[in-house]
């Protein structure tokens, strides 16, 4: 198969580029009080259950392994 394109100069080198997020929201220790706010009120409603149904990782929508990993560097006890 032959295909007929128009003569085009050949690509230049890739620019770099920014990428500008327009989210407003919560940044930095506001996000992670958040965080923290969420997640420990998730495992009090759930009486501390941290897997399994009716556990906290169903009320916040992740996975058990995530929750834990936040449990740990959000340092809730």
């Amino acid at each position: 198969m032959d295909l007929d394109l128009p003569d085009a100069p050949a690509p230049s080198r890739a620019q770099p580029f920014t990428i500008r997020c327009g989210w407003s929201g919560p940044h930095g220790s506001q996000m992670r009080r958040q965080d923290l706010d969420n997640s420990s009120n998730a495992l009090q409603r759930c009486s501390g259950k941290v897997s399994g149904k009716g556990g906290a990782p169903e009320l916040l929508d992740m996975k058990p392994i995530t929750l834990a990993s936040k449990v740990k560097a959000l340092g809730i006890v």
